[in-house]
């Protein structure tokens, strides 16, 4: 894929999305995945005569001994492009003893937090990261093992809110192209990049075992096109899920019988002539408008259509 095409494909996945003049921060940890991206938007910026304000946000996890140097490669980067940069830190380690996660759902939450914040300082409306078809294929097979739906099994969205009620978007403009891509990308154009080791580590994550073990073999043995395959199957299960909760918004809507602060009264006739699909949908959502902030698992939803 040469750069007319790569810059094509970026400003397709985002060009309509992102308005001209807007602040974008992008979330730059150092990798060949974040300086593609910072670079890519630059230059589709400048193609499209957009005037996008970039600056760059690296969040030091201090996991690695060396991880300072990251951070000083990234503001190093940021100033060499003109593009403002904001750094902080946080010991990613202790945060997740201290909230009983794992390091790598930890260190997410810290660096999504961190991203809102600089967001919110820069009056910026979007925040770009770096995850790509490669990534995405890892999310629909990690999610599928563990357990998921509908929702879970369309992955990563290309542009969603960045928190709930958050006026905030978060963007990813590298989705639909290959790690491939963007290594070539990277070395025709000179960017630079720093290596992550723990990325090579297969006890690091989970994810590690699935990139560097699982999916080579998947590819090797059943199907060259298995990472293809998998971002096929998000989009349709996100296409899937999108008209399933549009369905269940206009007929839940038409069976809602009575409302107040705490509960919500539905036509359980006409719910129960709904199809599982659509039914779960409409007690998962009456349930969330409520207030209640948590997720409810498949074996409730179906307890209530049962019931």
């Amino acid at each position: 894929m040469d750069d007319r095409l790569f810059h094509r494909r970026v400003f397709e996945a985002v060009g309509g999305l992102i308005p001209p003049g807007s602040r974008i921060v992008c979330g730059v940890s150092g990798g060949v995945d974040s300086m593609v991206l910072l670079h890519s938007l630059a230059k589709v910026s400048e193609i499209h005569d957009l005037n996008w304000a970039l600056s760059a946000l690296h969040l030091d996890h201090k996991i690695r001994a060396d991880s300072t140097r990251d951070a000083e490669f990234v503001r190093l980067q940021a100033d060499r492009m003109c593009v403002l940069c904001s750094i902080a830190t946080i010991h990613v380690a202790a945060e997740a003893r201290r909230v009983g996660k794992s390091m790598e759902a930890a260190g997410r939450e810290q660096r999504y937090a961190f991203y809102a914040e600089e967001a919110q300082k820069a009056d910026a409306k979007f925040v770009a990261v770096g995850h790509h078809a490669d990534d995405q294929a890892e999310t629909v097979l990690l999610r599928i093992i563990r357990g998921t739906g509908l929702r879970g099994l369309g992955a990563m969205r290309p542009i969603r809110r960045l928190a709930r009620g958050s006026s905030i978007k978060l963007v990813r403009p590298l989705l639909e192209l290959r790690r491939r891509d963007i290594l070539e990308y990277a070395a025709r154009n000179r960017v630079e990049y720093r290596e992550d080791a723990t990325n090579a580590d297969h006890e690091a994550a989970t994810r590690n075992f699935i990139r560097h073990r699982l999916i080579p073999e998947l590819v090797e043995l059943v199907n060259q096109k298995a990472i293809d395959a998998l971002v096929r199957l998000a989009l349709q299960a996100r296409r899937a899920d999108d008209a399933i909760r549009r369905i269940a918004v206009l007929r839940g809507r038409r069976m809602m019988m009575s409302r107040d602060e705490t509960a919500i009264v539905i036509d359980a006739g006409r719910l129960a002539k709904q199809s599982a699909a659509v039914g779960g949908e409409i007690v998962r959502r009456t349930i969330a408008s409520l207030g209640v902030d948590c997720e409810l698992g498949f074996e409730r939803i179906e307890a209530v259509l049962q019931l």
